[in-house]
């Protein structure tokens, strides 16, 4: 089985700084999910690997960003990734009650 998985508000925001908007992120994930996109990855939680000053919404994925895109495209299955640093037992569940279906770990291979 393959899955597809859009990373453009979490790669894309690379290139400026995490400052997608909510507007922006939910006609993304609607468009994408109407041509049959699976999975979205709509941003980090609680920032990169190392801190990035200015970081946008989409480096950070509040409560209110993830809810907000979970209930304007309820089918879309909402995928945050996250360092082990930058979060815990609360964030996870918190992602999780406002509609993420995935997070997704970013984990050393010489420190698993």
């Amino acid at each position: 089985m393959v899955n597809n998985i859009d990373v453009t508000l979490r790669d894309g925001g690379y290139l400026n700084n995490f400052n997608f908007t909510t507007e922006y992120a939910i006609k993304h994930v609607e468009v994408l999910t109407k041509s049959g996109v699976e999975w979205f990855e709509i941003g980090y939680r609680n920032g990169s690997f190392k801190p990035i000053s200015n970081i946008g919404l989409t480096g950070m994925s509040p409560d209110s960003y993830i809810r907000d895109i979970h209930q304007s495209v309820p089918e879309a299955r909402l995928v945050v990734i996250a360092h082990p640093h930058n979060i815990n037992a609360d964030d996870i569940y918190a992602v999780k009650m406002n509609g993420v279906s995935l997070l997704r770990l970013c984990i050393k291979v010489d420190n698993p």
